[in-house]
């Protein structure tokens, strides 16, 4: 699944997302993930699973880290869920250019025209 970059902080934690994931009950799901490079872990990751708040995946961060995450990830919910809304419709608007396929074209536009 493609992961689209939100932000990275200063530990070097890189914070992506992915698009809008339609489930089968008809529920709409983003899930976000968590990752940083590590001495011992090569990297650790997490992911969370929105609206449910399920971690799908922990490795290497502590406790204390996990809680920090979710408190961010209450309090921006529905950023990933409009903000990944806005980028998904415009991405199958423009699929057959090859440099908005670019990661980095695609956080351009989004810094400049979706926040």
């Amino acid at each position: 699944m493609p992961m689209y970059p939100y932000i990275t902080l200063s530990d070097d934690t890189l914070i992506t997302h992915s698009h809008l994931i339609n489930k089968d009950n008809g529920e709409k799901s983003v899930e976000v993930h968590f990752e940083r490079p590590s001495k011992t872990n090569f990297l650790d990751s997490a992911r969370c699973s929105l609206p449910s708040y399920e971690w799908i995946m922990r490795d290497g961060y502590t406790d204390e880290e996990i809680e920090n995450f979710e408190q961010m990830l209450h309090h921006a919910a529905h950023i990933f869920f409009t903000f990944d809304h806005n980028v998904f419709e415009f991405n199958n608007f423009l699929a057959s250019s090859f440099a908005f396929a670019c990661p980095i074209t695609r956080t351009v536009f989004r810094t400049l025209f979706l926040r």
